[in-house]
């Protein structure tokens, strides 16, 4: 009974932590998603997204058409940490800047509203 218990809590704690990787999108699953509707991911500055790289797993942006006003764009940022993905949404989500800012788990999209509507739903 002894070795059981051990053995039982290391399962445990396995499938909590595959559980909780699954849970956010790796950027090429969502890059992939993003080109199937005609957009082109590049990379942006972690300072004008407001976020610390060490705190983040991924971000890029992505546009369709031009970037002078006419295009769609998106934002994505996947945080390490639910945590802090809350809390950059809070600091952000009346933002004039990130507009449509979302939250799903570690993940933050913002951008244009047809944008967001893609990796959201």
């Amino acid at each position: 009974m002894k070795k059981i218990i051990p053995l039982l809590l290391a399962l445990i704690i396995v499938a909590t932590v595959a559980a909780l990787c699954a849970c956010t999108p790796k950027a090429y699953q969502i890059q992939e998603t993003l080109k199937k509707e005609g957009y082109t991911a590049q990379s942006f500055d972690y300072e004008s997204a407001g976020v610390e790289q060490d705190k983040t797993s991924y971000v890029f942006s992505a546009v369709k058409g031009t970037t002078g006003g006419n295009g769609s764009y998106v934002y994505v940022i996947a945080f390490k940490s639910e945590r802090d993905a809350e809390r950059y949404e809070a600091r952000n989500k009346n933002s004039a800047v990130r507009q449509n800012l979302t939250r799903k788990g570690k993940l933050i999209v913002y951008g244009d509203a047809a944008s967001v509507a893609i990796l959201m739903d």
